[in-house]
């Protein structure tokens, strides 16, 4: 959560990032991916992305 906070920069915003499904983790929410190692670092590689601004 601090690095979805670091990049996000705003609660409300993590919030809602966390909670809505992403294509880039095969629909599921970034939330429900930390359910698993593997999700969690793919979403924790998502937030690189989208911190060096690559499209994701």
């Amino acid at each position: 959560m601090k690095k979805a906070l670091d990049v996000l920069e705003d609660p409300e915003v993590v919030r809602r990032w966390m909670t809505q499904p992403k294509r880039a983790l095969g629909g599921i929410t970034p939330l429900r991916g930390y359910d698993t190692d593997v999700g969690a670092r793919e979403v924790e590689a998502l937030l690189g992305r989208i911190e060096h601004g690559v499209l994701s």
